[in-house]
């Protein structure tokens, strides 16, 4: 008779052991729920683009990050989202800047 191997794929991440909150998981599985990896993304983005706009500077306790948020995004291997975040919110601010600017003058040239 012949052995019949079955070749699975590589085991699948378990979130909960790398301490994501329960309510992003599926409780049997302990990954994601659709859509809630983009969600908890998004929260960790938001509170570490925060922390450095406060000014919070990078901290042993965070692992050479400015804030635990950062850390999480580091060990979740999410950084390179933060930084396309920080260019994409800095160019923003910069088109509102440009646009206020056109549009104090065009005020300015109808005043004088």
């Amino acid at each position: 008779m012949t052995e019949v191997t079955i070749q699975t794929g590589p085991k699948r991440k378990d979130y909960r052991k790398l301490g994501v909150p329960d309510e992003f998981l599926n409780p049997g599985t302990g990954r994601f729920l659709p859509g809630y990896d983009a969600k908890y993304k998004a929260q960790l983005i938001n509170e570490a683009l925060e922390a450095e706009a406060k000014g919070t500077r990078p901290t042993k306790a965070n692992g050479g990050h400015s804030s635990a948020a950062a850390k999480r995004l580091a060990e979740l291997g999410w950084t390179s989202h933060l930084d396309k975040s920080r260019e994409s919110r800095k160019a923003k601010a910069e088109r509102k800047a440009k646009k206020d600017a056109e549009k104090a003058a065009k005020s300015k040239e109808k005043s004088a």
